[in-house]
Protein backbone atom coordinates (compact mmCIF):
# COMPACT_ATOMS: atom_id res chain seq x y z
CA UNK A 1 0.00 0.00 0.00
CA UNK A 2 1.45 3.34 -1.11
CA UNK A 3 0.05 6.56 0.41
CA UNK A 4 1.55 9.65 2.01
CA UNK A 5 -1.45 10.11 4.32
CA UNK A 6 -1.06 8.20 7.63
CA UNK A 7 -4.83 8.21 8.26
CA UNK A 8 -5.57 6.57 4.88
CA UNK A 9 -2.88 3.95 5.52
CA UNK A 10 -4.21 3.23 9.01
CA UNK A 11 -7.80 2.78 7.78
CA UNK A 12 -6.90 0.44 4.92
CA UNK A 13 -4.37 -1.55 6.97
CA UNK A 14 -7.11 -2.12 9.54
CA UNK A 15 -9.66 -3.25 6.91
CA UNK A 16 -7.25 -5.57 5.12
CA UNK A 17 -5.52 -7.14 8.12
CA UNK A 18 -8.95 -7.93 9.58
CA UNK A 19 -9.55 -10.02 6.42
CA UNK A 20 -6.24 -11.86 6.83
CA UNK A 21 -4.13 -9.90 4.34
CA UNK A 22 -0.47 -9.10 5.01
CA UNK A 23 0.07 -5.41 4.26
CA UNK A 24 3.40 -3.62 3.57
CA UNK A 25 3.28 0.20 3.34
CA UNK A 26 5.31 2.89 1.58
CA UNK A 27 5.00 6.68 1.82
CA UNK A 28 5.71 7.59 -1.82
CA UNK A 29 6.21 6.16 -5.30
CA UNK A 30 10.01 6.01 -5.08
CA UNK A 31 9.99 3.89 -1.93
CA UNK A 32 7.23 1.75 -3.46
CA UNK A 33 9.40 0.85 -6.49
CA UNK A 34 12.21 -0.54 -4.32
CA UNK A 35 9.79 -2.35 -2.01
CA UNK A 36 7.91 -3.97 -4.91
CA UNK A 37 11.17 -5.24 -6.46
CA UNK A 38 12.26 -6.77 -3.14
CA UNK A 39 9.05 -8.47 -1.93
CA UNK A 40 7.07 -8.85 -5.21
CA UNK A 41 3.56 -8.33 -3.73
CA UNK A 42 0.37 -9.92 -5.10
CA UNK A 43 -1.34 -6.50 -5.47
CA UNK A 44 -0.47 -2.81 -5.06
CA UNK A 45 -2.86 -0.12 -3.73
CA UNK A 46 -1.35 3.12 -5.08
CA UNK A 47 -2.31 6.70 -4.20
CA UNK A 48 -2.25 9.18 -7.12
CA UNK A 49 -1.18 12.43 -5.46
CA UNK A 50 2.09 12.02 -3.47
CA UNK A 51 5.35 13.93 -2.98
CA UNK A 52 8.72 12.80 -4.44
CA UNK A 53 7.02 10.58 -7.05
CA UNK A 54 3.28 10.53 -7.81
CA UNK A 55 1.19 7.44 -8.44
CA UNK A 56 1.04 7.80 -12.23
CA UNK A 57 4.85 7.92 -12.52
CA UNK A 58 5.27 4.99 -10.12
CA UNK A 59 2.72 2.96 -12.10
CA UNK A 60 4.60 3.68 -15.35
CA UNK A 61 7.89 2.43 -13.84
CA UNK A 62 6.26 -0.67 -12.32
CA UNK A 63 4.60 -1.63 -15.61
CA UNK A 64 7.86 -1.15 -17.57
CA UNK A 65 9.87 -3.38 -15.22
CA UNK A 66 9.73 -7.12 -16.11
CA UNK A 67 9.78 -8.21 -12.47
CA UNK A 68 6.75 -6.08 -11.50
CA UNK A 69 4.83 -5.53 -14.75
CA UNK A 70 2.22 -8.23 -14.06
CA UNK A 71 1.36 -7.09 -10.52
CA UNK A 72 -2.20 -5.64 -10.50
CA UNK A 73 -2.37 -1.97 -9.45
CA UNK A 74 -5.46 -0.30 -7.96
CA UNK A 75 -5.30 3.50 -7.80
CA UNK A 76 -6.64 5.24 -4.67
CA UNK A 77 -7.73 8.81 -5.33
CA UNK A 78 -10.21 11.55 -4.60
CA UNK A 79 -9.98 12.67 -8.25
CA UNK A 80 -13.20 12.06 -10.19
CA UNK A 81 -12.31 13.44 -13.62
CA UNK A 82 -12.67 10.92 -16.44
CA UNK A 83 -9.35 12.04 -17.94
CA UNK A 84 -7.50 11.09 -14.73
CA UNK A 85 -9.11 7.65 -14.73
CA UNK A 86 -8.45 7.12 -18.43
CA UNK A 87 -4.81 8.09 -17.86
CA UNK A 88 -4.51 5.54 -15.06
CA UNK A 89 -6.00 2.75 -17.16
CA UNK A 90 -3.73 3.67 -20.11
CA UNK A 91 -0.69 3.24 -17.84
CA UNK A 92 -1.81 -0.29 -16.96
CA UNK A 93 -3.85 0.18 -13.78
CA UNK A 94 -6.42 -2.54 -13.08
CA UNK A 95 -8.98 -0.45 -11.19
CA UNK A 96 -9.78 2.70 -9.17
CA UNK A 97 -10.95 3.11 -5.57
CA UNK A 98 -12.39 6.54 -4.78
CA UNK A 99 -11.75 8.27 -1.46
CA UNK A 100 -13.32 8.28 1.10
CA UNK A 101 -13.17 4.49 1.26
CA UNK A 102 -16.01 2.05 1.82
CA UNK A 103 -14.74 -1.17 3.39
CA UNK A 104 -17.00 -3.52 1.41
CA UNK A 105 -16.06 -1.92 -1.91
CA UNK A 106 -12.32 -1.95 -1.10
CA UNK A 107 -12.41 -5.61 -0.07
CA UNK A 108 -14.55 -6.59 -3.08
CA UNK A 109 -12.17 -4.92 -5.53
CA UNK A 110 -9.04 -6.26 -3.82
CA UNK A 111 -10.41 -9.81 -3.75
CA UNK A 112 -11.55 -9.60 -7.39
CA UNK A 113 -8.16 -8.46 -8.70
CA UNK A 114 -6.29 -10.96 -6.53
CA UNK A 115 -8.47 -13.70 -8.08
CA UNK A 116 -7.65 -12.40 -11.55
CA UNK A 117 -3.91 -12.23 -10.74
CA UNK A 118 -3.80 -15.75 -9.34
CA UNK A 119 -5.87 -17.04 -12.24
CA UNK A 120 -3.38 -15.51 -14.69
CA UNK A 121 -0.53 -17.24 -12.85
CA UNK A 122 -2.43 -20.52 -13.05
CA UNK A 123 -2.99 -20.01 -16.78
CA UNK A 124 0.73 -19.42 -17.30
CA UNK A 125 1.51 -22.66 -15.49
CA UNK A 126 -1.06 -24.56 -17.56
CA UNK A 127 0.37 -23.09 -20.77
CA UNK A 128 3.81 -24.34 -19.74
CA UNK A 129 2.41 -27.81 -19.13
CA UNK A 130 0.69 -27.74 -22.51
CA UNK A 131 3.95 -26.89 -24.23
CA UNK A 132 5.60 -29.89 -22.56
CA UNK A 133 2.74 -32.13 -23.65
CA UNK A 134 3.10 -30.88 -27.21
CA UNK A 135 6.78 -31.83 -27.14
CA UNK A 136 5.86 -35.32 -25.93
CA UNK A 137 3.28 -35.64 -28.68
CA UNK A 138 5.77 -34.55 -31.34
CA UNK A 139 8.28 -37.05 -29.97
CA UNK A 140 5.72 -39.83 -30.10
CA UNK A 141 4.73 -38.88 -33.64
CA UNK A 142 8.39 -39.02 -34.65
CA UNK A 143 8.70 -42.51 -33.17
CA UNK A 144 5.57 -43.61 -35.02
CA UNK A 145 6.95 -42.35 -38.33
CA UNK A 146 10.25 -44.12 -37.72
CA UNK A 147 8.49 -47.36 -36.82
CA UNK A 148 6.41 -47.20 -39.97
CA UNK A 149 9.56 -46.93 -42.08
CA UNK A 150 11.14 -49.88 -40.29
CA UNK A 151 8.01 -51.98 -40.75
CA UNK A 152 8.20 -51.51 -44.49
CA UNK A 153 11.92 -52.30 -44.65
CA UNK A 154 11.86 -55.21 -42.22
CA UNK A 155 8.88 -57.37 -42.87
CA UNK A 156 10.37 -60.14 -40.73
CA UNK A 157 9.96 -57.96 -37.65
CA UNK A 158 6.43 -56.94 -38.56
CA UNK A 159 4.69 -58.60 -35.62
CA UNK A 160 7.08 -57.17 -33.06
CA UNK A 161 6.84 -53.70 -34.54
CA UNK A 162 3.06 -53.94 -34.65
CA UNK A 163 3.03 -54.64 -30.93
CA UNK A 164 5.26 -51.62 -30.30
CA UNK A 165 3.10 -49.52 -32.56
CA UNK A 166 -0.05 -50.48 -30.67
CA UNK A 167 1.57 -49.52 -27.37
CA UNK A 168 2.74 -46.21 -28.76
CA UNK A 169 -0.66 -45.54 -30.29
CA UNK A 170 -2.30 -46.16 -26.92
CA UNK A 171 0.17 -43.79 -25.28
CA UNK A 172 -0.48 -41.19 -27.96
CA UNK A 173 -4.23 -41.50 -27.45
CA UNK A 174 -3.74 -40.97 -23.72
CA UNK A 175 -1.64 -37.88 -24.39
CA UNK A 176 -4.19 -36.55 -26.85
CA UNK A 177 -6.95 -37.11 -24.30
CA UNK A 178 -4.92 -35.28 -21.65
CA UNK A 179 -4.31 -32.41 -24.06
CA UNK A 180 -8.00 -32.16 -24.93
CA UNK A 181 -8.86 -32.01 -21.22
CA UNK A 182 -6.21 -29.37 -20.67
CA UNK A 183 -7.54 -27.30 -23.58
CA UNK A 184 -11.07 -27.56 -22.16
CA UNK A 185 -9.87 -26.39 -18.75
CA UNK A 186 -7.90 -23.56 -20.32
CA UNK A 187 -10.94 -22.39 -22.30
CA UNK A 188 -13.04 -22.39 -19.12
CA UNK A 189 -10.35 -20.49 -17.25
CA UNK A 190 -10.23 -17.89 -20.04
CA UNK A 191 -14.01 -17.48 -19.85
CA UNK A 192 -13.84 -17.08 -16.08
CA UNK A 193 -11.06 -14.51 -16.45
CA UNK A 194 -13.03 -12.52 -19.03
CA UNK A 195 -16.03 -12.47 -16.69
CA UNK A 196 -13.99 -11.24 -13.72
CA UNK A 197 -12.30 -8.52 -15.78
CA UNK A 198 -15.59 -7.14 -17.12
CA UNK A 199 -18.02 -7.52 -14.19
CA UNK A 200 -18.47 -5.74 -10.88
CA UNK A 201 -17.70 -8.04 -7.96
CA UNK A 202 -20.63 -6.86 -5.82
CA UNK A 203 -23.53 -6.49 -8.27
CA UNK A 204 -22.42 -8.98 -10.98
CA UNK A 205 -23.31 -6.50 -13.75
CA UNK A 206 -20.79 -4.82 -16.08
CA UNK A 207 -18.11 -2.76 -14.34
CA UNK A 208 -16.69 0.69 -15.19
CA UNK A 209 -13.91 -0.79 -17.34
CA UNK A 210 -16.43 -2.68 -19.50
CA UNK A 211 -18.67 0.40 -19.71
CA UNK A 212 -15.82 2.65 -20.91
CA UNK A 213 -14.78 0.05 -23.48
CA UNK A 214 -18.33 -0.47 -24.80
CA UNK A 215 -19.10 3.28 -24.87
CA UNK A 216 -15.96 3.92 -26.95
CA UNK A 217 -16.92 1.12 -29.35
CA UNK A 218 -20.56 2.20 -29.74
CA UNK A 219 -19.71 5.91 -30.05
CA UNK A 220 -17.52 5.26 -33.07
CA UNK A 221 -20.04 2.85 -34.60
CA UNK A 222 -22.82 5.42 -34.23
CA UNK A 223 -20.46 8.06 -35.63
CA UNK A 224 -20.03 5.97 -38.79
CA UNK A 225 -23.74 5.17 -39.10
CA UNK A 226 -24.95 8.64 -37.98
CA UNK A 227 -27.59 7.33 -35.58
CA UNK A 228 -28.70 8.32 -32.08
CA UNK A 229 -26.95 7.00 -28.97
CA UNK A 230 -28.55 7.43 -25.52
CA UNK A 231 -27.03 7.23 -22.04
CA UNK A 232 -28.83 7.10 -18.68
CA UNK A 233 -27.01 7.88 -15.43
CA UNK A 234 -28.89 6.73 -12.31
CA UNK A 235 -28.13 7.59 -8.70
CA UNK A 236 -29.69 6.03 -5.58
CA UNK A 237 -31.30 8.85 -3.59
CA UNK A 238 -29.90 9.51 -0.10
CA UNK A 239 -27.74 6.39 -0.24
CA UNK A 240 -25.16 7.57 2.30
CA UNK A 241 -27.82 8.13 4.99
CA UNK A 242 -29.25 4.72 4.04
CA UNK A 243 -25.83 3.11 4.51
CA UNK A 244 -25.24 4.89 7.80
CA UNK A 245 -28.66 3.93 9.19
CA UNK A 246 -29.11 0.35 7.95
CA UNK A 247 -25.44 -0.68 7.75
CA UNK A 248 -23.07 -1.46 4.87
CA UNK A 249 -24.35 -5.01 4.41
CA UNK A 250 -27.88 -3.71 3.86
CA UNK A 251 -26.40 -1.07 1.53
CA UNK A 252 -24.68 -3.77 -0.52
CA UNK A 253 -27.91 -5.80 -0.71
CA UNK A 254 -29.79 -2.69 -1.82
CA UNK A 255 -27.32 -2.09 -4.67
CA UNK A 256 -27.52 -5.76 -5.69
CA UNK A 257 -31.34 -5.67 -5.87
CA UNK A 258 -31.33 -2.47 -7.91
CA UNK A 259 -28.65 -3.81 -10.28
CA UNK A 260 -30.60 -7.02 -10.94
CA UNK A 261 -33.81 -5.02 -11.43
CA UNK A 262 -32.06 -2.83 -14.00
CA UNK A 263 -30.76 -5.92 -15.81
CA UNK A 264 -34.30 -7.34 -15.91
CA UNK A 265 -35.88 -4.13 -17.23
CA UNK A 266 -33.20 -3.41 -19.88
CA UNK A 267 -33.63 -6.46 -22.09
CA UNK A 268 -32.03 -5.75 -25.48
CA UNK A 269 -28.83 -7.65 -26.14
CA UNK A 270 -27.12 -4.48 -27.40
CA UNK A 271 -27.96 -2.44 -24.27
CA UNK A 272 -25.49 -2.35 -21.37
CA UNK A 273 -26.23 -1.96 -17.66
CA UNK A 274 -23.10 -1.10 -15.64
CA UNK A 275 -22.11 -0.04 -12.16
CA UNK A 276 -20.58 3.37 -12.80
CA UNK A 277 -19.22 3.94 -9.30
CA UNK A 278 -20.51 3.66 -5.72
CA UNK A 279 -24.30 3.97 -5.87
CA UNK A 280 -24.32 5.27 -9.47
CA UNK A 281 -25.32 3.16 -12.47
CA UNK A 282 -25.01 3.75 -16.22
CA UNK A 283 -27.26 2.33 -18.94
CA UNK A 284 -26.04 2.65 -22.53
CA UNK A 285 -28.79 2.39 -25.16
CA UNK A 286 -27.44 2.04 -28.72
CA UNK A 287 -29.64 3.16 -31.63
CA UNK A 288 -32.13 4.78 -29.22
CA UNK A 289 -33.82 8.17 -29.56
CA UNK A 290 -34.67 10.45 -26.64
CA UNK A 291 -38.27 9.17 -26.47
CA UNK A 292 -37.08 5.60 -26.08
CA UNK A 293 -34.52 6.61 -23.46
CA UNK A 294 -37.23 8.41 -21.47
CA UNK A 295 -39.46 5.33 -21.55
CA UNK A 296 -36.65 3.12 -20.27
CA UNK A 297 -35.91 5.67 -17.52
CA UNK A 298 -39.59 5.67 -16.49
CA UNK A 299 -39.62 1.87 -16.34
CA UNK A 300 -36.45 1.80 -14.24
CA UNK A 301 -37.74 4.42 -11.81
CA UNK A 302 -41.01 2.55 -11.27
CA UNK A 303 -39.28 -0.83 -10.98
CA UNK A 304 -37.08 0.46 -8.14
CA UNK A 305 -40.09 1.91 -6.31
CA UNK A 306 -41.85 -1.46 -6.70
CA UNK A 307 -38.99 -3.13 -4.80
CA UNK A 308 -40.42 -1.48 -1.65
CA UNK A 309 -37.03 -1.22 0.06
CA UNK A 310 -37.70 0.78 3.27
CA UNK A 311 -35.73 4.03 3.61
CA UNK A 312 -36.49 5.91 6.83
CA UNK A 313 -33.72 8.44 6.15
CA UNK A 314 -35.20 9.62 2.83
CA UNK A 315 -36.81 13.03 3.08
CA UNK A 316 -38.95 12.49 -0.03
CA UNK A 317 -40.33 8.93 0.07
CA UNK A 318 -40.55 6.06 2.61
CA UNK A 319 -38.87 3.66 0.17
CA UNK A 320 -35.65 3.68 -1.84
CA UNK A 321 -35.88 5.80 -5.02
CA UNK A 322 -33.54 6.83 -7.81
CA UNK A 323 -32.78 9.97 -9.77
CA UNK A 324 -32.08 9.64 -13.49
CA UNK A 325 -30.43 11.97 -15.97
CA UNK A 326 -30.21 11.05 -19.62
CA UNK A 327 -28.82 12.45 -22.85
CA UNK A 328 -29.20 11.49 -26.50
CA UNK A 329 -26.63 12.48 -29.12
CA UNK A 330 -25.81 11.75 -32.72
CA UNK A 331 -22.00 11.50 -32.52
CA UNK A 332 -20.00 14.11 -34.44
CA UNK A 333 -16.36 14.14 -35.56
CA UNK A 334 -15.47 17.12 -33.36
CA UNK A 335 -16.68 15.40 -30.14
CA UNK A 336 -15.74 12.23 -28.29
CA UNK A 337 -17.67 9.86 -26.05
CA UNK A 338 -16.95 11.93 -22.92
CA UNK A 339 -19.39 14.54 -24.29
CA UNK A 340 -22.28 12.08 -23.85
CA UNK A 341 -21.22 11.33 -20.26
CA UNK A 342 -20.94 15.04 -19.46
CA UNK A 343 -24.42 15.85 -20.75
CA UNK A 344 -26.07 12.89 -19.00
CA UNK A 345 -24.26 13.88 -15.81
CA UNK A 346 -25.57 17.45 -16.10
CA UNK A 347 -29.09 16.08 -16.46
CA UNK A 348 -28.62 13.82 -13.41
CA UNK A 349 -27.41 16.78 -11.37
CA UNK A 350 -30.54 18.75 -12.33
CA UNK A 351 -32.76 15.81 -11.33
CA UNK A 352 -31.13 15.69 -7.89
CA UNK A 353 -31.09 19.48 -7.53
CA UNK A 354 -34.83 19.62 -8.30
CA UNK A 355 -35.74 17.28 -5.44
CA UNK A 356 -34.63 13.73 -6.43
CA UNK A 357 -36.83 10.77 -7.44
CA UNK A 358 -37.03 12.46 -10.84
CA UNK A 359 -36.12 11.91 -14.47
CA UNK A 360 -34.36 14.75 -16.24
CA UNK A 361 -33.34 14.98 -19.89
CA UNK A 362 -30.29 16.94 -20.97
CA UNK A 363 -31.21 20.45 -22.09
CA UNK A 364 -28.77 22.58 -24.17
CA UNK A 365 -29.61 25.48 -21.83
CA UNK A 366 -27.55 23.67 -19.17
CA UNK A 367 -24.42 24.71 -21.09
CA UNK A 368 -25.31 28.40 -20.75
CA UNK A 369 -26.11 28.32 -17.03
CA UNK A 370 -23.67 28.77 -14.17
CA UNK A 371 -23.50 25.19 -12.91
CA UNK A 372 -22.34 25.32 -9.31
CA UNK A 373 -22.00 21.58 -8.98
CA UNK A 374 -18.93 20.54 -6.89
CA UNK A 375 -16.25 18.89 -9.01
CA UNK A 376 -14.74 16.59 -6.36
CA UNK A 377 -17.78 15.33 -4.40
CA UNK A 378 -16.97 11.91 -2.94
CA UNK A 379 -19.06 8.93 -4.03
CA UNK A 380 -21.94 8.44 -1.60
CA UNK A 381 -22.42 12.10 -0.66
CA UNK A 382 -25.88 12.41 -2.15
Amino acid sequence: MVDDTPMSIAILVFFLTQEGFEVVTAENGKVALETAKNIHPDLILLDVLMPVMDGFTACQYLKSTPKTKDIPIIFMTALTENDDKIKGFSLGASDYITKPFQATEVLARVNTHLQIYHLKQQLQQQNSQLREEIKIRESIQHILQENTRLLIERSAELQQRNTELEELTTQLQREIYKRQNAETELAKANRDLAYLVNHDGLTKIANRRRFDEYLYQEWHRHLRERIDLSLLLCDVDFFKPYNDYYGHQAGDECLQKIAQTFAHVVKRATDLVARYGGEEFAILLPHTKAEGAHQIATNLQQAVINLNIPHQKSSIYPYVTISIGYATLTPQQYHNESMLIKKADQALYRAKENGRNQINAYNPNFDNQDDKRPQNTAVGEN
